[in-house]
C-alpha cells in the first residue's frame, strides 16, 4: 500500500516525545515519494528499534531519525541512530537471530520480526556503531 513515510516517522516520534530526558530530532528531505509497504508491520519494526534505544539510555538520550531517498536505484533509506551505549561487537552478528536478548525482561524477539518484515518487503536491515557513541540501525526498502 502507497505509505507516506513521514507521516509514519511522525506517528512513532510521537509515541515517544511524551519520555522525560529524551531529544528527538527527525531530518527528512523536501521531497517525499509514497513508498509501497505495510504501514502496520512497518511501524512494530520502528517502535522496536526506539524501544531498545529507549531501554539503552541510563536516563537521558537523544535519538535521530533521518530519511533519504535514492531514485536511481529505488530505495528509501531511514536511519535510526542514538547515543546509548553501543553494542557490543559480539552481539551485532546475533542481534537479528530469535530469542537473542541482552535484556533481563526482552523475549528476544523483537529484532528478528523486524528483520522478517523488512525481508518480506524486499529490504534490508543493518546495525553499525554511531560515532562518538551509540547504534545507527539502517532499514533499506525499495520505494516501489
Amino acid at each position: 500500500m502507497p505509505t507516506s513515510l513521514p507521516a509514519l516517522i511522525d506517528a512513532v516520534v510521537n509515541l515517544f516525545k511524551a519520555y522525560k530526558g529524551i531529544e528527538i530530532n527527525v531530518s527528512l528531505p523536501q521531497e517525499c515519494p509514497l513508498v509501497d509497504l505495510d504501514e502496520e508491520q512497518f511501524k512494530r519494526v520502528m517502535l522496536n528499534i526506539f524501544d531498545n534505544a529507549v531501554h539503552a539510555f541510563s536516563n537521558t538520550g537523544k535519538i535521530e531519525v533521518k530519511l533519504r531517498f535514492d531514485l536511481p536505484s529505488n530505495m528509501a533509506f531511514i536511519d535510526i541512530a542514538d547515543n546509548g551505549p553501543g553494542i557490543r561487537d559480539e552481539d551485532k552478528e546475533r542481534l537479528f537471530l530469535p530469542y537473542f536478548s541482552t535484556r533481563k525482561e526482552g523475549t528476544g524477539l523483537g529484532l528478528a520480526i523486524a528483520n522478517r518484515i523488512i525481508a518480506e518487503h524486499r529490504g534490508y536491515i543493518r546495525v553499525r556503531d554511531n560515532e562518538p557513541k551509540g547504534t545507527v540501525f539502517t532499514m533499506e526498502i525499495p520505494i516501489k
